[in-house]
């Protein structure tokens, strides 16, 4: 399986810092949370790592050569990223939709293949949108359009998946439904996963490890338990609150109580 690792990344928008000399590496088959307060940098982080954004120091590096030495079709064939808020005509059909998935796998004559089809076809059922293949996009729910575009970016059969905040403008059921499916994807695909997430209990969820940052900078990385720690979510978001217990599991949970303004 392919390796990703950034080394001393730096990227500065109009001689702003937005991303200070970060050293990670992504955890082959596990999903990997990035959190963090609004403009802290973890969108930038992510597409940056996703060779959309060029760094302005450091490197992103994929199997030991910087990702920018490859064309972008031989990294579609091994990432997909799944940006907030992606748009496609609303006349498109769920099965045209997750076809685009197969576009870096395609012959020069951009025929679909039976390879293709057997792609689509299990990356319609893994996100439960079988049944749904030929309607169109203006008739889905929002929850709905956010499995067929995860179907979409799973049909490009890369070994990472990355996503800009997937749960966000879902309401609670299609949030969890949409957690679920990429859990689901991580255990029994072994697929390695690394999201923005809004919500910290999201990340405590499903997240094998969490990489918290603030003002461009990792504040602080580790598991679940690691993490949920009520100083540790009050330097990350400026939020006080409890840590508490999921009575199913025991698995840590955090209920907001104010405003901090240390």
């Amino acid at each position: 399986m392919s390796e990703i690792y950034c080394e001393n990344l730096c990227i500065t928008y109009s001689q702003k810092e937005i991303l200070h000399n970060l050293n990670i590496k992504i955890r082959k088959n596990k999903i990997t949370a990035l959190v963090g307060s609004n403009g802290s940098g973890k969108s930038t982080l992510l597409k940056t790592i996703a060779r959309i954004v060029m760094p302005s120091s450091g490197s992103v590096y994929l199997d030991g050569k910087s990702i920018h030495r490859y064309s972008s079709q031989e990294v579609a064939k091994i990432l997909a990223i799944l940006p907030q808020s992606p748009e496609a005509p609303q006349e498109f059909t769920v099965e045209r939709l997750v076809q685009y998935g197969r576009f870096p796998r395609q012959s020069f004559f951009g025929s679909l293949s039976p390879k293709d089809y057997k792609a689509i076809d299990w990356a319609l059922e893994v996100t439960d949108m079988q049944d749904l293949r030929k309607k169109r996009l203006s008739d889905l729910s929002g929850g709905q359009k956010q499995r067929a575009w995860i179907a979409m970016a799973l049909a490009q059969e890369g070994e990472y998946l990355f996503l800009d905040e997937p749960t966000t403008y879902l309401d609670m059921r299609h949030q969890i439904e949409v957690l679920n499916i990429l859990e689901n994807l991580n255990r029994t695909q072994k697929k390695t996963i690394v999201m923005v997430v809004h919500d910290i209990n999201h990340a405590a969820k499903i997240a094998d490890h969490i990489i918290a940052i603030k003002n461009g900078r990792i504040l602080t990385e580790g598991n679940t338990k690691q993490i949920l720690d009520e100083k540790i979510i009050e330097d990350i978001f400026g939020v006080k609150g409890l840590i508490i217990s999921n009575r199913i599991d025991n698995t840590p949970l955090f209920f907001p109580l104010e405003v901090s303004y240390v």
